[in-house]
């Protein structure tokens, strides 16, 4: 089977197949509202190939959960650090809802 690249490249959630058979996802927790990036699917397809394979990117507006936060409440957001002894250890950051928009996946939460 050759690899003839992707059918469809997508430059961002609102192309035409961006959010192609991406169900919307559950509200988690404390959550308001749903986003206005990706309609709630916290991702949309970044390259489409044949036979329902995809390349996905997460939503950067809403650090690809779906919904925002639209009061004061902070955002649990899941990140990767290193524990003791070198090993990397899953976290659950809580993010200030104002900083919600100017973090993206691969940032720096702080």
């Amino acid at each position: 089977m050759s690899n003839r690249g992707p059918l469809v490249t997508c430059q961002g959630p609102d192309d035409a197949h961006a959010l192609d058979d991406i169900p919307i996802r559950p509200r988690e927790g404390k959550l308001d509202a749903i986003c206005p990036t990706c309609h709630g699917r916290g991702q949309w397809n970044r390259e489409l190939y044949g036979q329902g394979r995809t390349i996905r990117h997460a939503c950067d507006h809403c650090l690809g959960l779906g919904w925002l936060e639209t009061g004061d409440d902070a955002i649990p957001v899941p990140d990767i650090v290193l524990g003791p002894h070198g090993h990397p250890k899953w976290i659950t950051r809580q993010i200030p809802a104002s900083e919600q928009g100017s973090h993206g996946r691969g940032h720096s939460l702080k």
